[in-house]
């Protein structure tokens, strides 16, 4: 095993996604987008485009214990991917919500500090499933009193949990999705030569199928 260690080389960037979505079925960005939106247990203001949401009014350990809220969004039954520009005075972990259900994401400070007009923002993807119907869009901030701006919040149809990442030698192809997703490579890609796994047959390929909650690990001449 440790002969073959690192046989992809150096990865050449971060994993990157790589899903063409539909949409986006839903935009807020700028400062009229956020008209329809509300803080509960939490100030919130229209700032130069975005939205400024305060530290909790009166704190609350639960994550839901302070909201933002925006509005019902009418979505047939299927995946959506909810995409969030946001950034935060501190290192803390907030919930997004699309009808029932809510993801924990984490975002961090911009290492200039809080106060710093130029505080890096951060781009956190959510995937959820739903029946069809009017869907709530939510930001669950309590726990961790801290402010937080959100530049812009998009819905997408489909799954955007498709990866790639390059290596020296190759890359990596992640569908975590429940679907078989097709991808092409841009380039001309091998299927390593194994001796378990049929479909590991040293064959070219210039797209390739992955199937669900798969990965395919190809490699370079």
């Amino acid at each position: 095993i440790a002969a073959h260690r690192h046989w992809l080389g150096k990865p050449l960037g971060p994993a990157r996604r790589i899903a063409e979505l539909q949409g986006p079925l839903f935009e807020a960005a700028g400062g009229d987008a956020w008209t329809s939106w509300s803080g509960e247990n939490v100030p919130v203001a229209v700032d130069s485009g975005f939205l400024h949401v305060g530290p909790m009014m009166v704190y609350s350990p639960r994550l839901d214990g302070a909201m933002l809220r925006g509005p019902l969004i009418d979505l047939p039954a299927g995946r959506y991917s909810v995409v969030v520009e946001l950034r935060a005075d501190d290192y803390r972990n907030l919930g997004l919500g699309l009808g029932p259900r809510s993801k924990k994401l984490l975002i961090g400070p911009n290492a200039n500090g809080p106060s710093s007009e130029d505080r890096k923002w951060e781009t956190r993807v959510a995937v959820f499933a739903t029946k069809a119907g009017k869907k709530g869009v939510r930001m669950e901030l309590g726990r961790e009193s801290s402010a937080v701006d959100i530049r812009a919040l998009r819905i997408y149809a489909g799954d955007a949990n498709l990866f790639r990442r390059d290596f020296e030698h190759g890359a990596v192809v992640v569908n975590a999705t429940p679907e078989p997703q097709t991808v092409s490579l841009g380039e001309t890609l091998y299927r390593i030569k194994g001796t378990q796994d049929p479909v590991n047959d040293g064959a070219a390929l210039t797209a390739v199928t992955v199937p669900a909650w798969d990965a395919a690990v190809l490699v370079r001449r």
